[in-house]
C-alpha cells in the first residue's frame, strides 16, 4: 500500500497569501510504482551546522503537457508556473501532517513524449530559500521608512555616491535630482559637486549610512558672494485631492556658517515644494528674522501662511522635520524633533493642488539632508504625529536591544513576508544590539538574529517563518520514546565527538572572548571553536565561550542521524514520529549492550521525509546529543543570555 500523501498548489491565489485557495493535484503526482520520490528536508545536519531552506521535490505526470507552463490548451494555463505556493501533506488515521510548504521551482524540461506519463521534476523551498535572493536592506533608517508612515509617492534617500540621486521607491518613477548652483551676485565656473559632497556626513545615532553635506557657501565678511546648490527635480506629478493630505518628511542636519564676529549668519531653507508657475508652495527652513525653525505654505499665488515653531535652528545635530498640509480645511501641521508641534491655516486653499518641482538644500543650506519622504493620503494614516515620533526615535535609537523575537519579526516585514507568515516564540528572548542593515541579506539578518540567542531558525509545516527557542530544546522533556526496535541495526550509527578545546565568540562590531582548555588540548588535541554574537549584554560572549567549552569539552558519542521505515509501525506509532518537530527531544530506548550512554539522548536538529517511488516511506532524523553535565540530564535553569528583567543577566 502506497503512503497517503496530498500535494496540493495555490493556482489561483497570490503567492503572498497566507491563507489560499488550494486546488489539489496528488493524482498527477508520480510516486507511485515506477515513479520518483517525493522529498522534503526541513532544518539542518547538526547543532553547529547553519539551517539550510526547506527543500521540496517531486514528479508530476506531464504526458499530456498540462503541466507545461505558458501552454495554452492546459487547464492550468496561466496558474501553474514558478513562484506559485505549493503544500505537501500525509494522512495517517485519518489525520493529516503538514511536511512542507514552499514555493514552486520549474526547472527545464523535455519535448513531451506523449507516449509515456513523462515524468517533470519539480522543487519548492520555502520563505527562507525565497529570501536567499532577496535585495539587500537599504539602511536600517532607510528600512523603517519604507515600512512606516502611510502611502508613499516620493522617497530620496540621499545615500547616492554621486549627483545626481535617484528616487528609491516605484511610485516616483525614478525621478531624479540634478544639482544646480546660484549666487548672488553669481559665482563663475563652480559645479554643484563643489559645493555639495555625496554620502561624506553620517546620518542619526541608530542609522547606519552617510548622507550628502553642503558645504560653506559664503564669503567670511556675509557680503562679498552667497553661494548656494541645490538638489533639483522638475519631473514631479505629486497629486493632492480634496480630502486628502500631503506630508513632507526629512531628516536635517544644520552646521554652523562660519563668518567674522558681529555678521549674521544667512538663513538657511532646507526644502521648497511648488507648482510650475510657484502659485502653490511649501517651503522649510529658518525664519528669516530669527534663527528658527518655520513651515510656510503659499496657495493661490498669495502671501505665505507660516507655522513658526520656537525652537533654533540647532547645529550638529540630525533632527526629523515633518510638514503637513490638509485640503479643503488648509490645515498647517509643522513638527520637529520630539517635542516641537505647531499648527496654522492657510485662507482660501485651492480644491487641488498638484506639486511639480522639488528643490532640497535651497536657499544657503549648509550641513546635511537625508531621506526626503513626499506622501499622499488621509490625514488619519499619512505620516500622523505618533508615526513621526517612531521614526525619530527609530533614527537615534535603531532597533537596539530588540529582542530575537522581535528581530525577526521586523527583519521579515522589512523583506516582504506578511506579518501572518512570521510567528516566532517569546522564548527567544535575548536583547540584540543596533542593527547595522545596509548591504545585508534579508536570509543572512534573520539567520544572524537567531544564532544571537543559540536558537534554531526554521520554517513549520504551514510554511511560516518561526524559531525553537534554545531554552525549550534543553529543559524539555522527552517528547518520545523510540524503542530501538523501531529503528534497528541498519536505522542507526554511533559517530565519537571529538572534544572542543578552545572557543572563541566575536561580538558584532566589537571585540572577542577566548576560553581554553589546556588540559583538554593535550589529551585530545586542539580543536576550535567559533560563534560570533550580536547580543547587547556586555556578558554574554563570555558566557558562552565558558558555556560552550564545558557543553562541548566533553567526549560524547552521537547518533548523527535516525532512520525509520513508517509503514513497519503501526498508525499511532507513525503519528508519533509525525508529531516530532525540529528542536524535539527524544531518548532511543532498548539500545544494544555496550552502547555510548549519551547516544540515546538527542534533540532532533533536522527531518528528512522520503516518500515512494511504491510502497515506501522513511522518516529520518537529524540529531545532536542532549547538552547536559551528563548522559540524559538538560541543562539546569535558563541559559545564554535571557533577560529577566532589564538590568539582570543570567549566565549560559
Amino acid at each position: 500500500m502506497n503512503p497517503d500523501i496530498r500535494v496540493r498548489a495555490a493556482l489561483d491565489s497570490d503567492p503572498a497569501d497566507p491563507s489560499p485557495a488550494w486546488t489539489d493535484i496528488t493524482s498527477r503526482v508520480h510516486y507511485g510504482d515506477g515513479g520518483q520520490e517525493v522529498r522534503v528536508t526541513i532544518g539542518r545536519q547538526d547543532e553547529q551546522a547553519d539551517v539550510k531552506p526547506t527543500e521540496m521535490s517531486w514528479a508530476v505526470r506531464n504526458g499530456d503537457n498540462a503541466m507545461t507552463p505558458n501552454n495554452s490548451a492546459s487547464p492550468y494555463a496561466g496558474r501553474w508556473e514558478q513562484g506559485r505556493r505549493v503544500q505537501i501533506a500525509e494522512v495517517v488515521g485519518g489525520n493529516e501532517y503538514l511536511l512542507g510548504t514552499g514555493f514552486l521551482e520549474i526547472p527545464d524540461m523535455q519535448i513531451v513524449d506523449p507516449r509515456s506519463s513523462q515524468p517533470v521534476t519539480v522543487s519548492a523551498v520555502d520563505w527562507m530559500g525565497r529570501l536567499e535572493s532577496a535585495p539587500t536592506f537599504e539602511g536600517t533608517l532607510a528600512e523603517h521608512i519604507r515600512s512606516h508612515g502611510g502611502p508613499m509617492v516620493l522617497h530620496f534617500p540621499l545615500t547616492d555616491p554621486g549627483i545626481p540621486m535617484m528616487a528609491s521607491n516605484a511610485a516616483a518613477q525614478l525621478s531624479m535630482l540634478v544639482g544646480q548652483v546660484g549666487a548672488f551676485p553669481p559665482l563663475p565656473n563652480v559645479d554643484p559637486e563643489q559645493l555639495i559632497s555625496p554620502a561624506s556626513l553620517d546620518g542619526p545615532p541608530g542609522d547606519d549610512q552617510s548622507y550628502p553635506q553642503w558645504l560653506q557657501s559664503m564669503s567670511e565678511d556675509g557680503l562679498t558672494f552667497n553661494g548656494n546648490a541645490s538638489l533639483v527635480s522638475r519631473d514631479l506629478n505629486v497629486q493632492v485631492a480634496s480630502g486628502q493630505t500631503i506630508a513632507v518628511t526629512f531628516w536635517a542636519y544644520l552646521e554652523s556658517h562660519k563668518v567674522n564676529a558681529g555678521i549674521t549668519p544667512p538663513n538657511s531653507s532646507a526644502l521648497w515644494l511648488t507648482t510650475d508657475d510657484h502659485d502653490e508652495q511649501i517651503t522649510v527652513g529658518g525664519d528669516p528674522s530669527a534663527n528658527i525653525w518655520r513651515a510656510t505654505v503659499s496657495v493661490n499665488g498669495g502671501a505665505p501662511t507660516a507655522a513658526v515653531s520656537g525652537r533654533q535652528l540647532e547645529t550638529e545635530a540630525w533632527r526629523l522635520v515633518t510638514v503637513r498640509y490638509t485640503l479643503p480645511s488648509g490645515a498647517i501641521d509643522f513638527w520637529v524633533g520630539a517635542d516641537v508641534q505647531v499648527t496654522a491655516t492657510t485662507p482660501s486653499p485651492p480644491g487641488s493642488i498638484t506639486f511639480n518641482q522639488l528643490h532640497i538644500g535651497y536657499a544657503l543650506w549648509k550641513g546635511s539632508l537625508g531621506h526626503v519622504q513626499v506622501r499622499v493620503g488621509p490625514a488619519a494614516s499619512t505620516m500622523p504625529w505618533a508615526e513621526h515620533l517612531a521614526q525619530h526615535r527609530h533614527g537615534y535609537r535603531g532597533l537596539d536591544r530588540q529582542t530575537v523575537a522581535e528581530r525577526i519579526v521586523t527583519l521579515a516585514g522589512y523583506a516582504g513576508v506578511p506579518a501572518t507568515e512570521v510567528v516566532v516564540p517569546e522564548a527567544c528572548s535575548t536583547p540584540m544590539q543596533a542593527a547595522r542593515l545596509a548591504g545585508l541579506g534579508p536570509a543572512e539578518g534573520l539567520r544572524r538574529a537567531a544564532t544571537t540567542g543559540q536558537d534554531i531558525l526554521i520554517t513549520d509545516g504551514a510554511g511560516r517563518i518561526t524559531a525553537v527557542p534554545r531554552s525549550r530544546r534543553y529543559n524539555q522533556a522527552i517528547d518520545l520514546a523510540i524503542p530501538f526496535g523501531w529503528v534497528g541495526y541498519r536505522g542507526l550509527r554511533y559517530r565519537p565527538d571529538k572534544p572542543v578545546t578552545d572557543v572563541t565568540v566575536t561580538r558584532t562590531g566589537g571585540g572577542a572572548v577566548r576560553r581554553s582548555n589546556r588540559a583538554l588540548a593535550l589529551r585530545y588535541g586542539v580543536t576550535g571553536q567559533q560563534y560570533e554574537l550580536d547580543s547587547s549584554i556586555d556578558s554574554d560572549p563570555a558566557n558562552l565561550a565558558s558555556w560552550a567549552l564545558a557543553a562541548f569539552g566533553q567526549s560524547r558519542t552521537r547518533a548523527p542521524s535516525i532512520r525509520i521505515n513508517m509503514l513497519r509501525r503501526t498508525l499511532s506509532e507513525r503519528q508519533q514520529l509525525l508529531a516530532l518537530k525540529v528542536g524535539s527531544r527524544i531518548q532511543i530506548t532498548g539500545l544494544p549492550a555496550g552502547s555510548p550512554d549519551d547516544v540515546g539522548h538527542l534533540i532532533v536538529q533536522g527531518i528528512d521525509h522520503t516518500i515512494g517511488p511504491g510502497a515506501r516511506r522513511f522518516i529520518q532524523f537529524n540529531t545532536s546529543p542532549l547538552l547536559g553535565p551528563a548522559a540524559g540530564q538538560p541543562p539546569a535553569g535558563v541559559m545564554v543570555g535571557d533577560l529577566a528583567a532589564s538590568t539582570a543577566v543570567i549566565a549560559y
